[in-house]
Order: C-alpha cells, then structure tokens, then sequence
C-alpha cells in the first residue's frame, strides 16, 4: 500500500465541510478515509436538480390557495367540510413532494407550510367546538 505523503487543499464552503463530515460519519470513516474513497471511485453519481424550481412553484400555489381559504374562514368564522378536505388534500401533496425531494432549501419550505397547515387545521377545530 502506498504511503500517504502528498497533500490535497481545496476550498470549500463551511456548508459543504460540514456536509462530508456528516456523511463520514454516517459511513463510520475518518474524514480524510472518505474522501479518499470518494477520489477512487469509478462512478461519480450527479444529480439532476432541475424539478426543484417545479416543486417550488406547486408549494407557492398550494399556499396561495391555504390563504385563500384562511380568509374565507376569517370572514365566516369556521370551516366547512370541503374546505377542510381541500386542505388535507394540500398537507397529502406536500408530504408527497417531501417524500421526492429532501434538499435543505425544499425541506425549510416543506416545513414552513406544513407547519402552517398544522396550525390552522388546530385553529379550525377550535372554531368549530
């Protein structure tokens, strides 16, 4: 086996250090050990990220619509039936998204929302006991 004498610098971001330290870890590998392996790799697997600007056009109109809603139940002062499916169907297509896409920037979005629906539904029920 060789020695390992020669050095390899690069720049990375604090983000992208922190991301190969975890997925070290995660393999149960020192870090230099992981990078190694990753140098020696025949396949370098890229990923397409093009569908994120799509899954985040669909959660935009899903909380344009969630606002909709919110209002309609501002001025009437409950929910009705099909306002409350319509919602569960929204909280069903973002957990859907969730389960396709786990990138930091989508997951914050994901989260916000869900929260924000989880929310409501407890301000709607509420509102009608």
């Amino acid at each position: 086996m060789e020695k390992l004498t020669a050095r390899l610098d690069i720049r990375v971001t604090p983000s992208e250090k922190n991301l190969v330290t975890k997925k070290a870890a995660f393999c149960n590998m020192k870090y230099g050990e992981y990078v190694r392996k990753i140098i020696k790799e025949d396949m370098i697997i890229v990923e397409d990220n093009s569908h994120e600007e799509r899954i985040i056009y669909e959660l935009n109109k899903i909380g344009i619509n969630i606002n909709q809603i919110a209002r309609i139940v501002n001025l009437n002062g409950n929910i009705n039936d099909d306002e409350m499916k319509e919602l569960l169907n929204y909280k069903k297509e973002i957990q859907s998204l969730l389960l396709k896409r786990k990138e930091d920037r989508l997951m914050k979005e994901i989260y916000r929302i869900g929260i924000s629906i989880n929310n409501f539904l407890e301000i709607a029920k509420r509102n009608e006991l």
